[in-house]
């Protein structure tokens, strides 16, 4: 998938919390048996990467639900 196919299926999720980190606003999306994390630039308004993953066991705590 290209980045606008990612993001497509992403806003189709739920959306769960974010987070800083880095600078970047991190978003946390649950798509049917996965999760995503949109890392999002907001200065320079554009997302910088996606990473899909099927367990919560390595999130960090600071997720604001």
């Amino acid at each position: 998938m290209d980045d606008n196919a990612k993001a497509d299926a992403v806003w189709g999720g739920n959306f769960l919390g974010d987070r800083k980190e880095n600078g970047l606003r991190v978003q946390l999306y649950s798509i049917h048996t996965f999760y995503v994390e949109v890392f999002y630039d907001e200065a320079a308004n554009k997302i910088l990467r996606f990473r899909a993953f099927r367990t919560t066991d390595t999130l960090p705590g600071a997720y604001q639900i």
